[in-house]
């Protein structure tokens, strides 16, 4: 999983001339830049919309499968008592300390001009974790003897070879964003099962905080101010943070984001008890949480993705749970 410092914020692909984003490329049109441009952002904007849409729905519908399969009990919990509020702490606790430790390291090696070993550590820690993610869904869902299962062993270590690879050598960007979205989209249920619901609520929380300061004084402003420093030609401006951001038209999402807005789909679904219309109308405060975030990306150059799509849903969870929704 990664939810490290520089996985969690949403920024335009190209910005003003001179001035690094996410992906290291410069800006001709903003999105406000006239009408063709306004055209050409408006398609961009509903594509980033639709697709936080698609990794909400396909989570919600993988967490409905897996959490009443008991693969919990297999996998381990990160806290016994998570339901408790010395539990969700220390879940909580435990995922802060992954951010920090992403931001340190990734400060260090942007520093050094080194971000090639990053690519690496992103590419063997998604091989290992996809694979091992495919494996899970395999157990359980797969049946019906050995050739399913070599063909299931066959297509997990495809896929998880062929990201990894993407990460290193970034052949094809879209290709490798459509990949992360999967991995996204298959973990975050896996996670939210090996969590309570109520830890799911707090580690989403104590992310967002962080991600606030992150991307406003913290680890990642630091890093686009280091990155933008370095010459046209440095390998460090060419897509310095791909494995941990997807590329959605002229936007890039962090894979933190991803991997929160996929754990709390399927709380919004199944907690406290099954309710489509209680989903839908949390997927559509965090939708318009996301909304208001690409709003104020207008006139920034990168926003934090986390603080308003959770606080929107959160509180029309809040609201569902008081209406016994």
């Amino acid at each position: 999983m990664h939810l490290d410092d520089e996985s969690h914020a949403i920024a335009k692909d190209e910005l003003d001339p001179g001035v690094a984003d996410m992906s290291g490329r410069e800006e001709e049109e903003g999105l406000d830049a006239g009408e063709g441009g306004f055209l050409g952002s408006f398609s961009s904007l509903l594509l980033a919309v639709l697709v936080v849409f698609l990794v909400l729905a396909g989570s919600a519908v993988l967490g409905q499968l897996v959490l009443p399969s008991g693969v919990a009990s297999s996998l381990g919990v990160f806290y016994a008592e998570g339901d408790t509020p010395l539990g969700a702490a220390v879940n909580s606790l435990f995922f802060l300390l992954l951010a920090l430790v992403g931001a340190g390291l990734l400060l260090a090696l942007t520093r050094r001009r080194r971000l090639d070993i990053l690519h690496l550590m992103l590419a063997a820690a998604i091989f290992v974790s996809y694979w091992g993610i495919f494996e899970i869904y395999a157990s359980i869902f797969v049946s019906g003897g050995e050739e399913l299962y070599a063909l299931a062993d066959a297509l997990s270590l495809a896929v998880a070879s062929l990201t990894a690879f993407l990460v290193v050598r970034p052949l094809n960007l879209t290709l490798l964003s459509v990949l992360l979205l999967l991995y996204g989209v298959m973990a975050g249920p896996l996670f939210a099962a090996m969590l309570t619901p109520f830890s799911v609520i707090a580690v989403s929380v104590t992310l967002a905080a962080y991600d606030a300061y992150s991307v406003t004084r913290g680890p990642l402003k630091k890093f686009l101010e280091t990155v933008s420093r370095q010459p046209e030609s440095s390998a460090t401006r060419a897509e310095p943070l791909r494995g941990a951001v997807v590329h959605i038209g002229s936007l890039s999402l962090g894979m933190g984001d991803v991997l929160v807005y996929s754990m709390l789909s399927p709380v919004f679904l199944m907690t406290p008890s099954f309710s489509p219309a209680r989903w839908l109308v949390c997927s559509t405060g965090l939708l318009l949480g996301f909304l208001n975030t690409l709003y104020m990306l207008r006139r920034r150059r990168f926003m934090p993705a986390l603080p308003l799509p959770v606080a929107f849903s959160l509180s029309a969870y809040a609201v569902c749970y008081l209406l016994g929704l």
